[in-house]
């Protein structure tokens, strides 16, 4: 019992996040994509197991930006040539039309939700074409569409168009107040221009509106956290993702444009993020998962509380599992039978979609492990919990797993419950939610040949 009052030390969690300051996955998945297993993946085979689906979800990926945002890791395009525009949407709606193949024929649409890249990088006629393209001749059912917002090129025009085709969620990439962060990874925004659309977002009925804050980044300081904080504060959005920074130059070259030097220590920045987090709550967002706070009325906070709080590829979600498909270059789908990524190269994309091809690349076909092993990962990184059956507990892989968790037990960063056998993370543990899933991970302790290289850091 006393390590586990422990956990509730400021101090005590930043000695253990130091002692474990590991890279390992970040769990949007299970399998993690480097461990899927693409020698038996058949795009074939997984389709074929979608001929049942009649709901599904979609994300759209647009991986079109003006500018290189030096501290980002995913997968995107600069130009400053709007041309491309309308070939990329006309695209993405054949390649619509392949997957409407392969669907029944009564199927309907759930969820859309628009990434990149820079969704708003496209104009309002070319959102238009694309949201009525993917919604003509399919029935949409209690629709939940959510858009990726950049405040520096999203115009009020597009923010109206973007409602007037169903958009009700929209997450906003603040990331931090400083300019001197804000120089150093190359993105460029006011104050000005996120109160704006902000404030005409929250003008329109029935929306909810996301920030997107990052802590770790490069001439990031106490004093430009605290700036950051006095926004949320004044602007009350209904959430906010609290994201720490993702250092991978070896995967994303543009985060070579500055050094580790330019970060803060490992101590400074675990000090950020629980300074966050405390000036959150008193705020009055409650912690949700790993990396996201809610106001009570939003509906991340009404799942969490309910139990039925999901995390996939898109992050946290009030909505349940279901089929993903994944339109656009680098776009991964998820179905009960594994995942499936899109060819992430623009043009080589764009050519096979034209060539009437799918363009997956590559994927993971579910083992009944890796369903039961992913059920319980999401649960451990969504509630901080989970539960194991007595037949799970005479599966090969629970018992190495019982035994890896020993040493988090005995620091107070687990604990386990009987009947049946329950795994709990202490709340103040949350931040070592992804170090706990990892004892999990059969695949990583099962495959040598992932590195620690490919992975960011634990906390």
């Amino acid at each position: 019992m006393q390590k586990v009052s422990l956990i509730n030390s400021s101090e005590y969690r930043l000695k253990k996040a130091l002692e474990y300051d590991r890279a390992i996955p970040r769990y949007t998945s299970y399998p993690t994509v480097p461990a899927w297993d693409t020698e038996g993946f058949s795009p074939k085979t997984w389709l074929s197991a979608l001929s049942d689906e009649k709901k599904v979800k979609l994300y759209v990926h647009l991986p079109y930006c003006e500018q290189l945002c030096t501290y980002c890791g995913c997968n995107k395009r600069i130009t400053v040539n709007h041309a491309v525009e309308a070939p990329y949407i006309d695209v993405v709606l054949k390649e619509w039309e392949l997957w409407k193949a392969k669907l029944p024929a009564d199927l309907a649409i759930e969820e859309i939700h628009l990434g990149g890249g820079t969704p708003t990088f496209f104009s309002t006629t070319m959102l238009s074409k694309l949201i009525k393209g993917l919604t003509k001749g399919v029935k949409v059912i209690h629709p939940n569409y959510s858009v990726e917002l950049h405040p520096a090129v999203t115009s009020l025009e597009q923010v109206h168009t973007l409602y007037d085709l169903g958009f009700r969620r929209f997450s906003i990439g603040v990331q931090c107040s400083d300019n001197k962060v804000l120089k150093a990874i190359n993105r460029f925004q006011t104050l000005t221009q996120i109160s704006r659309i902000t404030t005409e977002i929250r003008s329109l009925a029935g929306t909810s509106i996301n920030w997107d804050l990052v802590y770790g980044l490069p001439n990031q300081t106490f004093a430009s956290i605290a700036d950051t904080l006095e926004w949320v504060a004044q602007f009350k959005p209904d959430r906010i993702a609290w994201y720490g920074y993702a250092h991978v130059p070896w995967k994303s070259k543009a985060q070579r444009g500055f050094s580790d030097a330019d970060l803060p220590s490992p101590t400074t920045r675990f000090q950020m993020q629980e300074l966050g987090a405390q000036k959150l709550e008193a705020m009055g967002y409650q912690a949700i998962g790993i990396d996201h706070f809610a106001l009570p009325t939003d509906e991340l906070a009404i799942a969490y509380n309910t139990g039925v709080l999901n995390r996939n590829f898109m992050g946290y979600t009030h909505s349940q599992p279901g089929t993903i498909v994944g339109l656009g270059c680098s776009s991964i789908s998820e179905s009960w039978t594994g995942f499936a990524q899109n060819e992430p190269n623009v043009e080589a994309y764009i050519k096979q979609i034209n060539n009437g091809d799918f363009a997956l690349v590559k994927g993971h076909l579910h083992t009944e492990a890796d369903r039961k092993i992913g059920k319980h990962i999401t649960s451990l990184m969504c509630m901080g919990k989970t539960s194991f059956t007595i037949s799970e507990e005479h599966e090969e892989w629970f018992w190495p797993f019982r035994q890896r968790t020993n040493f988090l037990e005995n620091d107070g960063l687990v604990r386990w419950e009987n009947g049946p056998a329950t795994l709990v993370i202490p709340k103040r543990g949350n931040i070592f939610a992804r170090l706990v899933a990892f004892q999990l991970d059969l695949r990583y302790w099962e495959n040598a040949q992932q590195t620690r290289q490919q992975f960011s850091k634990a906390v």
